[in-house]
């Protein structure tokens, strides 16, 4: 008001220009970091290396690198040397402990390949299963274990209770599909299917062997296991010591089907080789793959 100005709006455009340019030197440091693929701000590099270091077994750390990926996004590698070729289980224990303990506080990104597959159930949030140079299957841990949607994939996986069966028919509503096996007619979901089968077709059954149930003489049996009874005897017994493993024949079959016990159920059933028993699946344990 001394000049015959309206001091107002100067000095609102001043403070408004701050703002901005303050805004965007913030923007442009952020971008300089991303692409001189500089540390994060919030990282301490030397406290990664140092609990690297406290792992056992692990002597030294070369190329140490954390950089920012994008806004928000962190990766780190490092090359990690031991002191023997053959690591303890425990060191092993010790280094998947800190690998996730560093995913969780950093949120970095990271590819592990391991041909162990205790250990990419373990560490793996997305998997990708490469047979021969060729990706087979891309999902969550519990899709790829679960759910394999190649032949290839449940070999990979060592799954062991994999049955040729072929698919007799598909309800009119597309809902369920029914499979031939072992001389009866299993009705499944069609959600269980890796792909929806055609009539005839040939597929592979595959059952969790912890997903089958060993029936109590003279007790009731479920609605939801009893469309799927199989009589026969038990081959074998294994102790695991975290659980027992058993191996069973379908009366009148030259095929074994694999049971994993908990040790508690073992006890109280009093399991013993070449003993007669009834066992039973619901029909949701099993998973249609096709062949092809």
């Amino acid at each position: 008001w001394l000049l015959g100005w309206n001091w107002a709006d100067p000095l609102a455009s001043v403070l408004i220009g701050l703002l901005v340019l303050y805004s965007s030197w913030a923007l442009l440091k952020e971008t300089v970091t991303v692409l001189m693929e500089g540390v994060p701000g919030h990282i301490d590099v030397d406290a990664v290396r140092e609990a690297i270091h406290e792992v056992t077994g692990v002597c030294s750390v070369h190329d140490l690198h954390v950089w920012t990926v994008t806004s928000g996004l962190v990766a780190l590698s490092a090359h990690v040397c031991t002191d023997s070729v053959h690591i303890s289980p425990q060191v092993l224990n010790e280094i998947q402990q800190l690998l996730i303990s560093l995913h969780r506080s950093l949120g970095f990104t990271a590819l592990h390949v391991t041909h162990d597959l205790e250990e990419a159930y373990l560490l793996g949030e997305k998997i990708h299963v490469l047979i021969h140079g060729k990706l087979e299957q891309t999902g969550s841990r519990e899709e790829v274990f679960l759910h394999p949607q190649t032949a290839g994939v449940a070999r990979f996986l060592g799954l062991r209770n994999l049955f040729r069966a072929r698919v007799l028919k598909r309800d009119e509503g597309g809902k369920t599909v029914a499979v031939g096996i072992w001389g009866k007619e299993v009705i499944l979901p069609l959600d269980h299917c890796a792909r929806p089968p055609a009539p005839g077709e040939e597929v592979l059954l595959f059952l969790r062997p912890e997903e089958v149930m060993i029936l109590r003489p003279g007790k009731p049996v479920k609605e939801s296991l009893r469309q799927n009874i199989f009589a026969g005897k038990v081959q074998r017994i294994l102790d695991r010591g975290t659980h027992r493993w058993a191996l069973f024949r379908p009366s009148g079959l030259e095929v074994s089907l694999e049971i994993n016990l908990p040790n508690y159920v073992f006890r109280n059933l009093g399991l013993a080789e070449g003993q007669e028993i009834q066992v039973a699946m619901r029909r949701e344990s099993f998973w249609v793959i096709p062949t092809k």
